[in-house]
């Protein structure tokens, strides 16, 4: 079990700003809930902060040239990428230039899209509805709302999903 939360605490803090911020303020208190080894707990606790920091930057920004680099190659507007970090949630991103728009959105709401990129079913209202079903013990109802408010606002209907 020590194993698993210790790689959960890792993941966190390459991937999640807020548990990154709060770890470099008080780190003692943000490990606290996870369940370590107290070889765990010091190999965590004496990982240099300041290249930790930049680790957590450069992976946000590697992900946003990457999904700049696939929408490079789609045709406008017919692409949506997502990412299952950015700062403290997912996000989608679209537009020219590539990758210039970007919509955080929830974790449900990830799932469900990324579950959409799976079939390689283009975007629509229908085909989120279709997926739903496989996702929703871990998708809130109000992000499949939030998805169909997106669709329409951000035109991505008939858009191909691509998940990093």
């Amino acid at each position: 079990m020590a194993l698993y939360d210790f790689q959960r605490a890792l993941l966190r803090l390459y991937t999640e700003k807020s548990f990154l911020d709060a770890f470099l303020a008080a780190p003692s208190r943000t490990l606290a809930p996870y369940a370590l080894t107290t070889r765990e707990r010091e190999a965590l606790l004496t990982l240099p902060r300041d290249r930790l920091a930049d680790f957590h930057r450069e992976l946000r920004e590697k992900r946003v040239h990457v999904a700049q680099k696939i929408l490079r190659r789609a045709p406008p507007e017919g692409l949506v990428v997502i990412s299952s970090f950015y700062q403290d949630q997912p996000v989608a991103l679209w537009g020219v230039p590539p990758g210039d728009r970007r919509l955080p959105i929830p974790r449900g709401a990830y799932l469900l899209l990324h579950r959409l990129s799976e079939k390689q079913a283009p975007v629509s209202l229908r085909a989120l509805v279709a997926v739903y079903p496989a996702v929703a013990d871990r998708c809130p109802l109000r992000d499949l709302f939030l998805l169909a408010k997106a669709l329409r606002r951000h035109r991505w209907v008939g858009a191909r999903i691509r998940a990093l």
